[in-house]
C-alpha cells in the first residue's frame, strides 16, 4: 500500500484489539456473491432501458402505463420489463407493457412493446410488489437520488437495496443504503437492514488516487454495497485500485472481483512501524 495512504490510515484509525478470530469466509463469499448481482443487476437494467428506449418514442401516456421496471436474470442471460400492478377481486398482477432480453455479456436479444399488456402473476409482480412495499419504508437520510435493486434470496424472500446514486463519471456516493428482506408468502417487509449510516463522496477523478477508503462502523465485515461500489467503479488511467473498508478489528482490500484479502488492523499497523 502506498506510504501517504498508510499515513493517512493511521492518521484516521488507531489500532485496537487483535481479533481472535478470522472472519467467517462463508459469509465473505455470500457478500461477495450479492455485490456481483447487484453490479449485474445495475447493468442489466441499464442496457436493458438503452434496448427498450426506441420502443417508447410514439408511445403515448407512459406514465400511466408504467409505474416501474423489473430486472431478471434468466437461463440465457437478463430480462428487463417495465410495467405497472394491478389488483382485481383475487390478487395483485404485474402488467408488461414493454420487455427487454438480453445475453449474458448485457447485449440485446430482442425487445418488445406489448400493445395488450402481457399479464404475469410470478417473478415480475413479486419483485415489483417487494420494490413498492420497501419504497414506503425507505427513509432516506440524505438529500440525493437513490436507486433501488431487487434481488432474489430464496423461494419466498426478495432483498430490495436503496443505494444513493452516482453523481457523476469518477465521482460515487458510498453509504446511507439499506436492504429490505419482502415476503413473497406474507406480502410484507419481515427484515430491515442498515447498511451504513452516513454517505461518503468518493472522487476518483484524479490520476494520483491510488486508493478509496470507507469505514465499516455497523458491521465488522464490509458489506455487498461495498462490493458493488469496488466491482463497478472505473479505473483511474488502466490501474487496478483497491477499495479499502476498515472495520473494528479488521482491513479489508477489494478489487474487481470482490473481497480478495484482510488483515488483523494491530497486526498491519504493527507491521509497518516495525
Amino acid at each position: 500500500m502506498p506510504k501517504n495512504i498508510l499515513i493517512l490510515l493511521a492518521l484516521l484509525f488507531p489500532a485496537l484489539a487483535i481479533a481472535q478470530t478470522k472472519p467467517d469466509s462463508t459469509k465473505i463469499a455470500e457478500i461477495n456473491r450479492l455485490g456481483t448481482m447487484l453490479y449485474q443487476y445495475d447493468q442489466a437494467a441499464w442496457h436493458g432501458t438503452d434496448a427498450i428506449i426506441p420502443l417508447m418514442v410514439e408511445i403515448e401516456n407512459l406514465s400511466e402505463l408504467i409505474q416501474g421496471f423489473v430486472v431478471k436474470q434468466t437461463e440465457s442471460g437478463w430480462s428487463k420489463a417495465f410495467g405497472r400492478i394491478e389488483k382485481s377481486d383475487k390478487e395483485h398482477a404485474f402488467y408488461i407493457v414493454f420487455e427487454a432480453f438480453l445475453d449474458e455479456n448485457f447485449r440485446e436479444i430482442s425487445s418488445h412493446y406489448y400493445e395488450d399488456n402481457r399479464i404475469d402473476i410470478g417473478f415480475y409482480r413479486d419483485a415489483m410488489r417487494a420494490r413498492n412495499i420497501a419504497a414506503k419504508r425507505f427513509e432516506p437520510n440524505e438529500e440525493v437520488p437513490f436507486n433501488t435493486a431487487v434481488i432474489p434470496a430464496n423461494d419466498d424472500l426478495f432483498y430490495v437495496y436503496f443505494m444513493p446514486a452516482q453523481p457523476a463519471i469518477n465521482v460515487h456516493y458510498v453509504g446511507g443504503d439499506v436492504r429490505f428482506t419482502y415476503s413473497v408468502s406474507q406480502d410484507s417487509i419481515v427484515d430491515t437492514k442498515v447498511l451504513h449510516q452516513r454517505i461518503l463522496a468518493v472522487d476518483l477523478r484524479d490520476d494520483n488516487v491510488s486508493a478509496s477508503i470507507s469505514t465499516g462502523v455497523l458491521y465488522d465485515h464490509p458489506v455487498e454495497t461495498d462490493v458493488f461500489f469496488a466491482i463497478s467503479r472505473r479505473p483511474i488511467s488502466g490501474t487496478n485500485l483497491r477499495h479499502i473498508v476498515m472495520t473494528e478489528t479488521w482491513i479489508y482490500m477489494l478489487g474487481p472481483n470482490g473481497i480478495f484479502d484482510y488483515i488483523d488492523r494491530e497486526e498491519y499497523f504493527s507491521r509497518e512501524i516495525d
